[in-house]
C-alpha cells in the first residue's frame, strides 16, 4: 500500500518542487542559510547533489532510468526515510513525479514563472551551458515536448488547490514574506544561478508577436496555470 511519507510531527519537513528557471536555486540557498546545510536535502542530477551526496547516491542507486514511475517509488522511500531520520527539514528536487505519492501537498511549495519569459531564460541558460545548439531557434526548443508545459508537468502530481505556496518569480520577496506567514519561517532574499546575458542571447521583447502568440499556444498548460496562481496569489496578498 503507498503510503504518504510524513515527517516528524513537531518539525514537518518542507517539500520545494523546483521548477527549473523560477528562481529556485535562490530559495534553495535561502532555506540553507536559514536552516543550516545539514538540515537541507537537494536531490537533481547524479552529478548536481546540492552538496548533499548520499541521499542523491541513495535515489540514483535505486533509480531506473526510462521506467515507470511506480517502479522507481523505493528510490523515494529511500531518500524521505534518509530525511526522516535525520530531521531534515527542506527537501528540493526537480524529480517532482517521483515522489508524488510521498508528499503532503500542505508541506509544498514550488514557484512559478511567465511561462514565455522562463521558456527564454530556460533557453538562454543551456545555450550558456553547451546544452543546447545556439543555431536551432528559440521556438524550435520551446515547442519541444520536454520543454512544454513544464510547469504545469512538474506539478501535476500535486492537488493545485491543497499546495501550501505557489509563489510567483516576478514577486519574489513577497513570496518569501508569504512563505513566512505559510511555514512560519522567513528566508533571507537572495539571489542566485541568474543567467548572465551573452552576445546573441534571446530577448522576450525582442521576439515577434507571431512568435510570441505560438509559443503560447505550445504552452497553454503552462499559461493557464500561471494565470491561475498569479490570480491567487493577489488574492492572499489582498487580504
Amino acid at each position: 500500500m503507498i503510503r504518504l511519507f510524513r515527517p516528524p510531527p513537531r518539525q514537518p519537513m518542507i517539500y520545494f518542487a523546483h521548477i527549473g528557471k523560477t528562481a529556485g536555486t535562490s530559495f534553495r540557498h535561502a532555506a540553507i542559510r536559514h536552516f543550516g546545510r545539514r538540515r537541507c536535502v537537494a536531490v537533481y542530477t547524479p552529478t548536481h547533489s546540492g552538496g548533499t551526496k548520499t541521499p542523491t547516491k541513495l535515489f540514483f542507486d535505486a533509480y531506473l532510468k526510462g521506467r515507470p514511475i511506480a517502479e522507481n517509488e523505493p528510490a523515494a522511500r529511500a531518500v524521505l526515510d534518509w530525511c526522516a531520520a535525520r530531521r531534515v527539514r527542506f527537501f528540493a528536487t526537480h524529480q517532482n513525479g517521483i515522489f508524488r505519492n510521498f508528499i503532503e501537498p500542505a508541506q509544498t511549495v514550488t514557484f512559478l514563472r511567465e511561462p514565455i519569459a522562463r521558456l527564454v531564460s530556460h533557453y538562454n541558460f543551456a545555450v550558456a551551458r553547451g546544452w543546447q545548439n545556439p543555431d536551432e531557434d528559440f521556438e524550435t526548443f520551446a515547442m519541444k515536448p520536454k520543454n512544454r508545459n513544464l510547469q504545469r508537468r512538474s506539478i501535476a502530481f500535486q492537488r493545485f488547490d491543497e499546495i501550501g505556496l505557489v509563489g510567483i518569480s516576478e514577486r519574489y520577496d513577497e513570496s518569501l514574506a508569504a512563505f513566512a506567514e505559510v511555514f512560519g519561517e522567513r528566508l533571507p532574499s537572495l539571489r542566485r544561478n541568474r543567467t548572465k546575458p551573452a552576445a546573441g542571447a534571446v530577448r522576450r521583447d525582442g521576439l515577434p508577436d507571431a512568435v510570441l502568440r505560438r509559443v503560447a499556444d505550445y504552452n497553454q498548460a503552462d499559461m493557464e496555470l500561471y494565470a491561475r496562481a498569479l490570480t491567487a496569489f493577489e488574492r492572499r496578498a489582498a487580504a
